[in-house]
């Protein structure tokens, strides 16, 4: 008995303690000896576990038997519904991400959905419940009942990605481009696989791989009438492809691909924004112009708005830089680009005149969301070093966004595909 284990740790073991014992099933292996002690020390852990944790792992262990195609249920353990009161019951728990309402009532009869979709949505909600190991079991399985189904190989690859296995993933797409069936919203998602894989294990021969799979794609996408349809698909991979050549120190060309990319389709902020960042790192003044016309569309990306602010408080124009900064607040969803927003609306204030101690509060809520960051120091310190009246203030404000800022557009692009 283990009584100071954390109940999350017992939850985890016990999750892989059942995903093994399927697999034993699966395989008509027996347990070893020692494998049977260990199964009764944790049993004794069992009560350690959480109303919620227990009911989900006994749901699973009844889910995993779709894995043998052995998956049974009884109609009189469940109160009668009618298929469209489940079929709500279904879309609403999707819909509000509440994973373990979805599990319960995927099990209940009537089951009208087909046996693929059941395992997709338990790969889904495991998913999301942060165990993509457990995702990966069903998804295999939905896509081998349904092979001609691409979404479920994607979200394979995806679990893969979220697993940092690398050397799987790269061996399921390579398995995948060996295919001359597969299809080509499949293969851009191989190219997004293959360019995460290079990044990771520093083998840049894989970059041009994915170019590669890239130009495949939207080469049998040309033949096909189903572009328009997929058009978030083929912007990603347009990016993938951008940001494949960057890494191969060939910004030129990912420029060119980047005007392709916006020509097809002018819409997109985000590819305006990925282009402008682009822009900016090759010095090129132009690069505003797309941060202005991705700020006109509406765009949900904060960069365009902290950009402008940038630009706005380089040119002394205090007002139009508290605008953006206040604009991209709104938007952000990480503490550290909040943070330098709010550093630079700290300076616009403290230019245009405003209180002590209302530009005090925004340096406050920056060093407060990034307590580490040098620039931020530094600014605030300039702040207090020359708070009297009249004393002229060096800022020392960095004039481009950091180079990993298009991985958070990219990253933008991706969700939407």
């Amino acid at each position: 008995m283990i009584a100071s284990t954390n109940s999350a740790v017992i939850y985890a073991v016990w999750l892989q303690k059942i995903v093994d014992a399927h697999v034993r099933k699966t395989w008509d292996e027996e347990r070893s000896d020692l494998e049977a002690e260990e199964d009764d020390r944790f049993n004794d852990l069992w009560r350690d576990l959480d109303e919620c944790q227990q009911d989900r792992l006994w749901g699973l262990s009844s889910d995993l038997n779709t894995l043998r195609d052995r998956e049974t249920w009884v109609d009189a353990d469940w109160p009668p519904m009618t298929p469209k009161a489940l079929a709500h019951e279904q879309a609403e728990a999707f819909h509000n991400k509440e994973w373990d309402r979805l599990l319960t009532s995927l099990r209940r009869p009537p089951r009208f959905l087909p046996r693929a979709r059941v395992d997709y949505m338990r790969g889904r909600a495991w998913m999301e419940m942060g165990h993509p190991e457990i995702g990966l079991l069903f998804l295999d399985n939905a896509a081998r009942l349904e092979p001609e189904n691409p979404t479920y190989p994607m979200l394979v690859l995806e679990c893969l990605k979220a697993m940092s296995a690398w050397e799987e993933l790269r061996q399921r797409a390579e398995a995948h481009l060996r295919n001359d069936g597969t299809q080509p919203r499949l293969l851009l998602r191989i190219a997004d696989a293959l360019h995460l894989y290079a990044t990771a294990t520093a083998t840049p021969e894989f970059y041009q791989r994915a170019i590669e799979v890239v130009d495949r794609g939207l080469e049998q996408l040309r033949a096909s009438d189903v572009r328009e349809a997929l058009a978030a698909v083929v912007a990603a991979a347009f990016a993938t492809k951008a940001l494949c050549l960057q890494r191969l120190a060939k910004a030129d060309d990912a420029l060119v691909v980047f005007d392709a990319a916006i020509q097809e389709y002018p819409e997109s902020s985000i590819l305006l924004t990925a282009r402008g960042l682009l822009k900016q790192q090759l010095g090129r003044n132009d690069a505003i112009d797309d941060f202005e016309q991705a700020v006109h569309l509406g765009t949900p990306v904060v960069w365009p708005y902290m950009e402008l602010a940038r630009n706005a408080l380089h040119h002394a124009r205090w007002q139009r830089a508290i605008s953006f900064c206040r604009l991209g607040i709104w938007r952000s969803g990480q503490p550290s680009i909040t943070a330098a927003l709010f550093d630079l609306l700290a300076i616009a204030q403290c230019e245009r005149g405003d209180s002590m101690a209302e530009v005090r509060s925004a340096f406050d809520m920056a060093r407060d969301l990034d307590p580490l960051s040098e620039e931020i120091r530094s600014h605030f310190d300039t702040f207090n070093e020359r708070s009297m009246a009249g004393a002229k203030r060096d800022w020392k404000i960095s004039s481009k966004a950091p180079p990993t800022a298009i991985n958070d557009v990219y990253d933008e692009l991706r969700v939407a595909a």
